[in-house]
């Protein structure tokens, strides 16, 4: 049995009308926080450096730790889920090395 194709035409038209579409006119916006008790001090540089993907986004966090504010050694990186916005590891080094620059790209 051979269908016409109209038929055809018109099963693919109401299947491309069904489908979610995303558009950069309607984007999903969600701000990302670290963690409240990271934020304790001035130069908390949260953001200097991000990467996203199909489900990660990373974000650096530079001068972040209990060192005095001027050293550059300090850093972490937090991961969050690029589908929920939810943060899912904050990965720091055992010990900070004073240049190591931890959460700068």
């Amino acid at each position: 049995m051979r269908r016409s194709p109209l038929v055809l035409l018109a099963i693919a038209c109401l299947a491309a009308w069904q489908t979610p579409t995303v558009s950069a006119r309607t984007p999903i916006v969600t701000k990302l926080h670290p963690q409240p008790e990271d934020v304790t001090r001035e130069r908390y540089l949260f953001g200097t450096s991000v990467a996203v993907s199909e489900n990660w986004i990373v974000v650096g966090a530079v001068d972040f730790g209990p060192s005095p504010p001027l050293s550059p050694g300090d850093g972490a990186v937090y991961v969050f889920s690029a589908r929920s916005g939810r943060l899912i590891r904050k990965i720091q080094p055992s010990r900070d090395l004073f240049g190591d620059l931890n959460g700068n790209a």
